[in-house]
């Protein structure tokens, strides 16, 4: 006795299904994409949030370091002009005074005479 042959391309089931209707199987693939893209959002915030409680304490010590690392730098020029600046032209005279030996006519700033400290 001989098995009865079929044709792969039957028009039943699930083949002859997608052949009449193959907007569907691209549907059910874009269905799976944006729900797995939904899923995975999940998980992503789940790290996101696991990193932000890891956020630590600032201690004393620390802000105080961060304060002079961020603190700017003190310039007599800048200070010069910025109380200068509070009054106006006519509030004061300006009278030149002579200036100390080894001082340049515009007021560099001179160099330091100490001793450079050694390095370890």
């Amino acid at each position: 006795m001989a098995f009865p042959s079929k044709s792969l391309s039957s028009k039943n089931g699930l083949n002859g299904f997608l052949k009449r209707n193959p907007l569907l199987f691209g549907a059910s693939f874009l269905a799976i994409i944006i729900g797995a893209s939904f899923g995975m959002q999940t998980f992503t915030e789940l790290g996101v949030e696991k990193r932000d409680n890891k956020v630590t304490a600032v201690t004393q010590d620390e802000e105080v370091k961060r304060k002079l690392n961020t603190a700017r730098r003190f310039d007599i020029r800048e200070e010069y002009f910025r109380h200068v600046s509070k009054y106006p032209e006519s509030a004061w005279d300006n009278i030149r005074v002579p200036r100390p030996d080894g001082v340049a006519e515009w007021g560099e700033a001179q160099q330091d005479s100490r001793k450079p400290i050694r390095e370890l």
